[in-house]
């Protein structure tokens, strides 16, 4: 759960740093881009391995299906919520920080649990 906690921590750090970035030159942009690239390529693989290692025996399956099924509802209504933040600010560039608080309470869930 450490680990899920730091990419949420990363996410949420890159997610905050990339109104600013958007403004700046492209070498460090990049850089963020890429960073943020691994947390979103990184978190699924370990979050499905601690619910198969938390699940009751035989029920791997079931917390797998339990787990992507929340954690990819996301999927379907996070595009008409950014929409919709877009919308209220005006700004691209607040929505996109506006999401960066997501991970940020996910990385605060993930670490409180691992104690």
């Amino acid at each position: 759960m450490k680990t899920l906690a730091a990419i949420g921590v990363l996410t949420s750090l890159g997610g905050a740093l990339l109104p600013p970035a958007l403004a700046g030159p492209e070498v460090p942009l990049v850089a963020l881009l890429c960073l943020l690239g691994t947390c979103a390529a990184g978190w699924n693989g370990l979050l499905l391995a601690e619910a198969a290692r938390l699940a009751a025996p035989g029920k791997a399956g079931d917390a797998a299906g339990g787990v992507l099924a929340v954690a990819f509802a996301g999927v379907v209504v996070g595009p008409s919520l950014f929409g919709l933040a877009v919308a209220l600010t005006g700004s691209y560039a607040l929505a996109f920080g506006l999401l960066a608080l997501l991970p940020g309470m996910g990385a605060i869930l993930a670490w409180r649990s691992a104690r």
